[in-house]
């Protein structure tokens, strides 16, 4: 992990920096950077506030272990749905002809929100409501009830002790998940470009557009200050550990309907956004007819040809990270700390600041021929803080006295991995695997910098329709790739389950 991460992360921001030197004078770009910071601040507020809202619904709420479950599956998806395909999922629920004028038509009421600042909020912060109640609601669920009912004993009422018993607990969580939905915001790309348009773009945006119009050095001086930004959220992020936080059995007694009300509320923003993306293509009448007769040939590619782009990079970038992270996931499950610090490192680089430093030195010292490999090991690298993560928790429940006694009867290290470790991490690593491949297949900065039009994969060549116009064809697409993403993911989760 550690010689992994400096080769493939650190090394190429270093060459990036000494290749295309960038400038000091900023001042131009200040609106951008302005507008950037307050459209995240106030993406990831409104995310807080429907993640904090979900995430007290799961710790107060006894609800079906089905509709538990629905739930957080909901804020494990939101880490592998390709951006693009939530952005389409946003243009078909918000735009001028979409499902919510058309609810609203009959009542003479129509809104025109795409290409304003209300659009990308709503975009990212639903998009990031997920975020929150993977970090929070989770944390939430294992407060302990016995803390609830002494503070009840004492005369709290359920604001007061929200208010002075459970917030504070779960402060940490809640500005880790704050800052990490903050991080997303300022760092998105996919919706910005669908439903923001230039006015409301990000930095990760604009570091694309120089890098399109060779204007490196302007890429390279907007890198510095994204990177700053985004290595400051993400290590305090990292930081943030709640200390003494006492989990137990939670307490199921509150039965709150305002927050059922906007907890579902919520869940709709989110849900409905990404099952209008999956199912629009196949009912969007004629749309695959489009995509077969004239959406190929716009692409210049076939359907197999993308096809084969896309699980190539996405098999081969997930078999690294799998091996890397399971080297790195045992040495951490044994104390040592160094390869989880080296594992968060990508979590501070934004995808298209990455693809830039591996741009500029494919420029300057080999050849851009090699974009191909680029592309794999970047995708493996963005996928390595999760892979490290799930390999870890998997070498925790290998036992150090199974091998040791092992080691005892003469066992190598070899015979024991095969016939020891392997079939105890072996969920893990599926996981792992499954995972990184759907992370793959849903990334679009990095191919669209790196790809410089030699080869096209399925988010790519969705975004390349939707931004010609070809809306029916980018639907149609875009079902085949959301369908394979979630077949792929569930089909991980699945495989853990059942082992």
């Amino acid at each position: 992990m550690i010689l992994f991460v400096s080769l493939f992360v650190i090394l190429p921001l270093a060459s990036l920096i000494f290749v295309f030197p960038p400038s000091l004078d900023l001042s131009r770009y200040t609106h951008l950077i302005a507008m950037n910071l307050l459209q995240a601040a106030v993406s990831a507020t409104v995310a807080l506030i429907g993640g904090m809202t979900i995430s007290y619904l799961l710790a107060h709420r006894r609800m079906p272990a089905t509709l538990r479950s629905f739930v957080h599956a909901i804020s494990k998806v939101s880490f592998v749905f390709p951006g693009v395909s939530m952005a389409l999922g946003f243009l078909i629920t918000l735009g001028k002809n979409g499902l919510l004028n058309q609810i609203l038509k009959p009542f003479g009421i129509h809104f025109d929100l795409l290409y304003t600042l209300i659009a990308v909020v709503i975009g990212h912060a639903f998009y990031n409501i997920p975020v929150v109640v993977y970090i929070t609601g989770t944390t939430w669920e294992r407060l302990s009830g016995e803390v609830l009912e002494a503070a009840e004993i004492n005369g709290a009422s359920p604001w007061g002790m929200l208010k002075s018993v459970e917030i504070p607990l779960l402060l940490p969580s809640i500005v880790s998940s704050y800052l990490m939905a903050f991080l997303y915001s300022f760092t998105s790309f996919a919706v910005v470009m669908t439903i923001g348009g230039f006015r409301y773009r990000t930095l990760e945006v604009e570091i694309y557009s120089k890098v399109s119009m060779l204007d490196f050095n302007g890429a390279s001086s907007l890198t510095i200050v994204q990177m700053f930004i985004v290595a400051t959220a993400a290590i305090s992020a990292s930081l943030l550990k709640s200390r003494d936080f006492p989990s137990g059995i939670p307490k199921f007694k509150r039965r709150g309907t305002l927050s059922v009300v906007f907890s579902s509320l919520f869940l709709l923003g989110i849900i409905i956004p990404m099952i209008s993306s999956l199912v629009y293509g196949f009912f969007n009448q004629g749309a695959f007819k489009l995509l077969r007769d004239r959406g190929f040939e716009f692409l210049g590619e076939n359907l197999s040809s993308i096809l084969l782009w896309s699980f190539s990079i996405a098999t081969s970038a997930a078999a690294i990270s799998t091996v890397v992270s399971t080297i790195s996931g045992r040495s951490s499950s044994r104390g040592r700390v160094l390869p989880g610090v080296f594992s968060s490192i990508p979590t501070a680089v934004s995808t298209a600041v990455l693809a830039f430093a591996y741009l500029s030195v494919l420029i300057k010292f080999l050849t851009e021929d090699l974009s191909q490999i680029a592309l794999v090991i970047l995708h493996s690298s963005i996928a390595l803080p999760m892979s490290h993560r799930i390999m870890e928790s998997g070498w925790m429940t290998v036992p150090k006295e199974i091998e040791e006694a092992a080691m005892v009867d003469g066992a190598g290290k070899l015979r024991i991995f095969f016939s020891v470790d392997l079939p105890m991490i072996l969920p893990a690593i599926i996981r792992t695997f499954t995972l990184s491949i759907a992370i793959s297949l849903s990334e679009l900065a990095g191919v669209l910098i790196l790809s410089g039009g030699r080869f096209m994969t399925l988010s790519s060549a969705v975004y390349r329709l939707m931004s010609s116009r070809h809306f029916a064809e980018a639907t149609a697409l875009n079902s085949i790739l959301v369908l394979i993403v979630l077949g792929i993911f569930f089909l991980g989760e699945l495989s853990t389950q059942r082992a």
